[in-house]
């Protein structure tokens, strides 16, 4: 509203002085303020982060050091290139990287880990009061050093009352029970895609599996001549089953009625394949015979597992079976131990158990969480900690530099329950550090298929007309990454979403749905709205944006593991990551219901 005639000639005068546009009173003022802030003369200081310089160090240069950064309890062996002292970036050593060790340079250095000042003597002090009170609960994420094997036992060996579960949303303990169907004792296979002429995926992805960019690599080596040749039968849509020569889209009920017909086609199994999937099955069979190897997903049922080993071990595949690197398979049963428990110390990753009522409660964490007792966890960067990778290999790891919050590593604190120091890098592990190599190589064990494997097979899983599945997220995993803005923003495969999550599932539910042709018109106008749908599974309910994707078989629904919501909107990793692992999970009652246009 204009105040008078004075008013509307200054909004003229100011049109002709400044055409691009009306300019306010207060506009001209900070125009004002910029121009003499332009004029003032700008003083360039050197700044130097010492005093003395240190030996060793040349400034502006660049240093390389060798350790080996973990991802989901498996160690990935990299090249640290440090400027200065400080880590600034990346590279892999040897096979291929994910692209989790490069964006956890963001969190070694992002401010938010800072929190309060931490009382670790007081934390131990009331650690050892609960233990001597009564049955305390330390829940850890997956773990494959022997070093911290070692730790454990000697603190339970001291402390009766303190219990280890270990918990991961992602759980290979149906690839141990499948080996333990197959060869009669649990083990872990080792592929070598490589050395393959042909090659099929079984509904797994390279995020999914420890190994999985490994794969990447070595199939991508052989897409030169000569080259080999790929088949990809799967129920979502990812990189892997992208560069293959043949598809084949099943719902994940299918899946497991298609590997019993490759087994009968084989002669593994009894009897004759029911189809022939349109032509699928015997050529694939046809390729296979001359040289193949089947890469299952992990999350397949063990019995699954048991007949994918069954027909590698036909085959003559290039697979080797080595010890488990876990001690114990980490499951997410152990989030509902920790719910139950009355004592708790949770220091696995992912989602948080609730701690309220607790008679002791303590979060140990990369980041500040709100809990009675919240420990810094130091960042792999920080800590000196080796582990077994996805080939059974046992890597070193040195500290690169002094802890920034002063946090521990998971062998120091137990270190430090116990009352004691950990030693330092030995002769062998300073070599191995100085040289880029493991510290021991995977021991293979000599497995020879049980007869009689068609009689310890469970039943099918039944099939019904939508059937859904949690995946880990191609970005933020399991949630462990949803405080990390470089994996927020970076693309996920085939999608190419940013930052939310969606529920997956092919365009013809879409059209049956009567949600596709809104969803084209408005991508058309660059409306980036989608519909929201409730999905209500085994009893529980979530309410997801929806996103066509034209790869995913009829029937077959994918959701990120991380990135569920509840109706109310906020985000709800309680209730989607303790399932995750259940991916094959969908029964007749699984429902979805249109709730509203997403703003």
């Amino acid at each position: 509203m204009r105040r008078g005639p004075q008013e509307a000639l200054e909004r003229a005068l100011f049109r002709e002085e400044f055409p691009f546009g009306p300019v306010t009173r207060r506009g001209f003022l900070a125009l004002g303020l910029v121009s003499l802030a332009a004029c003032t003369p700008v003083v360039r200081r050197k700044g130097v982060p010492y005093v003395r310089q240190p030996e060793g160090v040349v400034e502006g240069g660049r240093r390389e050091f060798f350790t080996a950064l973990p991802h989901a309890g498996f160690a990935e062996p990299v090249r640290v290139r440090t400027y200065q002292g400080r880590p600034l970036f990346l590279v892999p050593q040897g096979e291929a990287m994910g692209p989790y060790p490069l964006a956890g340079l963001y969190s070694l250095y992002d401010p938010a880990r800072k929190g309060k000042a931490p009382d670790w003597e007081g934390f131990y002090a009331a650690w050892r009061r609960a233990l001597a009170q009564g049955e305390t609960l330390f829940v850890l994420p997956r773990t494959t050093s022997p070093r911290l094997e070692a730790l454990l036992q000697r603190a339970q060996a001291r402390y009766p009352n303190l219990r280890v579960a270990r918990f991961e949303a992602w759980s290979l303990e149906n690839v141990y029970r499948g080996a333990e169907l197959a060869f009669g004792q649990r083990a872990w296979p080792v592929y070598s895609p490589e050395k393959a002429e042909t090659v099929l995926l079984l509904d797994v992805d390279l995020h999914e599996h420890p190994a999985g960019y490994g794969w990447w690599a070595a199939l991508s080596q052989r897409r030169l001549p000569p080259m080999n040749r790929i088949y990809a039968v799967e129920s979502g849509a990812g990189l892997l089953g992208a560069m293959a020569d043949h598809r084949l889209a099943l719902k994940p009920s299918a899946l497991e009625t298609f590997l019993l017909d490759l087994a009968k086609a084989l002669g593994v199994l009894p009897g004759s394949p029911a189809s022939d999937y349109g032509g699928f099955l015997p050529a694939l069979v046809e390729d296979l015979e001359r040289g193949g190897l089947l890469l299952p997903g992990v999350h397949l049922t063990p019995a699954a597992q048991a007949l994918a080993m069954a027909v590698n071990a036909r085959l003559r595949a290039p697979v080797a079976y080595v010890p488990p690197p876990e001690a114990e398979p980490a499951t997410p049963r152990a989030f509902l131990e920790a719910e139950a428990a009355s004592r708790l110390v949770w220091a696995a990753e992912g989602p948080l158990p609730g701690l309220e009522g607790k008679a002791f409660a303590a979060v140990l964490s990369l980041y500040p969480k709100a809990a009675p007792y919240s420990l810094p966890l130091a960042h792999p960067l920080e800590a000196a900690s080796p582990a077994r990778d996805a080939w059974g290999r046992l890597w070193p790891a040195q500290a690169l530099l002094k802890p920034l919050y002063s946090g521990k590593s998971l062998e120091e604190v137990l270190a430090g329950l116990l009352g004691e120091g950990l030693p330092g890098l030995t002769a062998e592990e300073r070599r191995a550090l100085a040289e880029g190599r493991p510290l021991e190589e995977a021991k293979p064990l000599a497995l020879e298929p049980l007869p009689g494997l068609e009689g310890r097979l469970s039943p099918l899983r039944r099939e019904a007309s939508l059937e859904l599945t949690l995946r880990p997220d191609a970005r933020l995993f399991d949630g462990r990454y949803r405080e990390n803005p470089y994996l927020q923003e970076l693309p996920r495969p085939l999608s190419l979403l940013v930052w939310d999550g969606a529920l997956l599932a092919g365009e013809r539910e879409a059209e049956a749905w009567g949600l596709l042709e809104g969803i084209r018109a408005r991508e058309r106008r660059a409306d980036p709205r989608r519909p929201l749908l409730r999905v209500r599974a085994s009893g529980r309910e979530a309410l997801l944006p929806l996103w066509p994707l034209p790869l995913l078989p009829e029937g077959s629904l994918v959701a990120p593991s991380p990135t569920s919501s509840t109706p109310k909107g906020r985000s709800s990793p309680r209730r989607s990551c303790p399932r995750a692992a259940t991916t094959l999970s969908s029964p007749p009652s699984t429902t979805v219901t249109w709730a509203r246009w997403r703003r």
